[in-house]
């Protein structure tokens, strides 16, 4: 059953909709973390304007995940060609 779970990033409540316990964990470290990243950037670049702080908050996790979603993929590929390789004997 989905329930409901407030965040509240850089002042802003965000309502969203999670069905478990470890949903909710995630989703409230992602925001943790998330608003740990902007007061970052926030205290390191006082002066840049908060759209662009977000931006740039945005595109650093984006590049996280991709980065990350990579080397997965590296790890999986050698995992099945490792795989082959023990069947094959």
């Amino acid at each position: 059953m989905q329930r409901a779970v407030k965040l509240t990033i850089n002042g802003v409540v965000i309502a969203m909709q999670v069905e478990t316990d470890e949903e909710e964990e995630v989703l409230r470290l992602a925001g943790k973390h998330l608003q740990e990243t902007i007061s970052a950037y926030c205290a390191k670049f006082p002066d840049m304007p908060m759209q662009e702080t977000l931006v740039r908050v945005a595109l650093e996790m984006a590049y996280n995940a991709f980065s990350a979603e990579s080397e997965l993929r590296k790890i999986n590929d050698e995992c099945m060609s490792l795989r082959k390789d023990l069947l094959s004997f």
